[in-house]
């Protein structure tokens, strides 16, 4: 049998003016959650005019 899965593309907000470590840490964060959630991590896109990256991720359907 396949596997079918759900797919979710994310984007985690950071405050601007917030040191590296921080926004580090606060993306962590999120993607612990949504690890605890199901969700696991496929791949990221970061833009060439983005101030944020685009997280992709999946878990079975």
């Amino acid at each position: 049998m396949q596997n079918k899965w759900k797919y979710k593309v994310i984007r985690i907000k950071t405050p601007t003016f917030a040191k590296a470590e921080v926004k580090a840490e606060v993306q962590q964060d999120a993607l612990n959650r949504l690890g605890m959630e199901g969700w696991e991590l496929v791949d990221i896109l970061i833009g060439a005019h983005e101030t944020s990256p685009q997280y992709y991720l999946k878990r079975p359907y």
